[in-house]
């Protein structure tokens, strides 16, 4: 059976951002730009200690992951304009100048969401879940997905996915909705052809053909016969027509002349 993870909202987000435990302003900006960081990123906490300033080029942040793995993420311009690309620093730091501690990150994490009143465990690993849900909720391909979590497998994105009642329930209007749209669609098509063949009739070899009449698009007068005068216009099928009849009033079974 599947295992469900937890994940955070934008709203639950912005309420982790306002449980403020910390005396220090700086201290207060800093981890509210961590969590920032962990959300719109992807990236894991052993990543977000080693982001130093100079590792932003070109518009994309060079992150090493496991196994010494280089991958490129994007970010956001609220987030960009945090870094320094002329400091050879890092980027999040204690009040000692030294780089932040994963079990710190942590700590900040425990005591926003007890503030925050979330009842749910969150851990750095929930925000990097809620990344990759909160692209899969805008329509973003899993490949991207994939490259921006910096996964070899692609099984393992599908997992970082977590859709909770509201978002299948909604997917699933939405595809019913369509299958409605494309059915209706085609019943109209097919009323509409069936209108502009017109009445039938069974023809002679048991074939549905249009009833001669309506083949006639000259709006004046049918005659059946030689026309009597000049606003009348033979019938063009009579002839046919006679054949058909001569046709069908011959015996059905002729006897053999000896």
């Amino acid at each position: 059976m599947r295992k469900f993870f937890t994940t955070i909202s934008e709203k639950e987000l912005s309420l982790l951002k306002q449980a403020r435990f910390e005396k220090n302003e700086q201290i207060f900006i800093r981890n509210n730009l961590i969590l920032d960081f962990l959300f719109y990123s992807g990236i894991r906490v052993s990543e977000l200690v080693n982001i130093k300033h100079r590792d932003w080029s070109d518009n994309s942040l060079r992150i090493q992951g496991k196994g010494n793995k280089v991958r490129y993420v994007l970010l956001p311009p609220f987030l960009v304009k945090y870094i320094s690309p002329g400091s050879k620093g890092y980027l999040f730091t204690n009040q000692g100048g030294r780089k932040i501690l994963t079990d710190k990150v942590r700590e900040i994490i425990r005591e926003r969401t007890k503030l925050a009143g979330l009842k749910k465990w969150v851990s750095p690993h929930t925000f990097r879940r809620s990344f990759a849900t909160l692209l899969d909720r805008k329509r973003v391909r899993m490949t991207t997905i994939q490259k921006l979590l910096g996964h070899s497998n692609l099984e393992t994105t599908s997992q970082y996915i977590h859709n909770d009642y509201e978002s299948l329930y909604a997917d699933y209007t939405l595809n019913r909705k369509r299958r409605e749209k494309r059915r209706l669609a085609k019943s109209r098509l097919a009323t509409s052809q069936i209108s502009q063949v017109g009445p039938l009739e069974v023809s002679q070899n048991n074939q549905v053909e249009p009833k001669m009449a309506n083949l006639t698009t000259n709006p004046k007068e049918v005659s059946h016969g030689k026309p009597e005068s000049k606003n009348v216009e033979p019938c063009p099928h009579c002839p046919e027509l006679e054949k058909q009849i001569q046709e069908l009033q011959k015996p059905i079974n002729p006897a053999i002349e000896l």
